[in-house]
């Protein structure tokens, strides 16, 4: 989506992946550190982040480049960056009102599992990336309803879901299992939150224990609101083509415009309740 809104502009873009491996830097960022003096870039998009991804930056890149963050927390942007970023704990927050207003006592929160390096900063928040902002707003939606003992998160090690469950790893089998487990609890939860593709483990597991979505287990899904329009269950919209927008307007704005000032921009999150279509929808 941003890709093509800033090639309709004019830009050349290039696509890069970090893997952000335990023992060291990848290959894929070194190249590009070889790009990035060979040929300075106009500006550098960053999804998430990570502590090689800032160094190589910092080594590699003019001064004159616009960097701009987007899809982490806002405390964890570098000076001098821009960023735009969905508001996540708006987003927990909505979903958690929306099921506690609906009855619900016993809600799951759906986490991928942090990155984190042994060697590393375990307080630094590119590590633990968008779970606490996520537990937040959840807990402000618990604590304004006066309740207590609403949470129960659930850390999925996975987030690939292939087409035939059969194709499934061992490791990813495993993680269907804990989830099993996780809904089996004497004081199991009767409504969970999360996003896709961590959320899907969850639903694969709800659905081998013959639960059904929504009359045995609630979800709200967080980020695209495909779901809701496939009917399946409400979600919570984090706007990306908004997002995308705004980034494409801090790339091609110019100097003057923009003058010394760093943009951080906070995007609110969309209510999607679930859509029934009919044959007559579209008449």
């Amino acid at each position: 989506m941003i890709v093509s809104e800033l090639q309709e502009q004019g830009y050349i873009t290039a696509v890069a992946i970090e893997n952000d491996k335990k023992d060291g830097e990848s290959q894929s960022l070194q190249r590009l550190e070889q790009i990035w003096t060979k040929t300075p870039p106009a500006a550098i998009i960053i999804e998430g982040g990570s502590q090689h991804i800032e160094a190589a930056i910092r080594r590699s890149v003019r001064p004159a480049t616009r960097v701009i963050a987007t899809f982490c927390d806002p405390k964890s942007v570098c000076r001098g960056w821009h960023s735009v970023q969905p508001d996540l704990t708006a987003a927990s927050y909505l979903a958690g009102a929306y099921l506690i207003e609906k009855g619900h006592r016993r809600i799951g929160l759906v986490l991928k599992k942090p990155k984190i390096n042994l060697l590393d900063n375990h307080t630094d928040p590119r590590r633990w990336g968008s779970n606490y902002t996520a537990i937040d707003g959840l807990n402000d939606a618990v604590e304004q309803a006066g309740l207590e003992n609403v949470v129960s998160t659930f850390i999925s090690e996975h987030s690939r879901y292939p087409d035939d469950t059969s194709e499934l790893t061992p490791d990813e089998l495993s993680n269907v299992r804990s989830a099993m487990a996780w809904l089996q609890t004497e004081n199991r939860v009767t409504a969970v939150i999360g996003q896709e593709p961590w959320l899907w483990y969850v639903k694969l597991a709800a659905s081998w224990l013959k639960m059904r979505i929504p009359d045995d287990l609630a979800v709200v899904g967080i980020g695209l609101a495909n779901a809701a329009y496939r009917g399946e269950y409400p979600c919570v919209d984090w706007c990306c083509r908004k997002i995308a927008n705004e980034i494409v307007k801090i790339v091609i704005a110019d100097d003057d415009e923009l003058g010394e000032v760093t943009r951080h921009i906070i995007v609110p999150p969309k209510w999607v309740d679930t859509k029934i279509w009919s044959a007559t929808s579209n008449l």
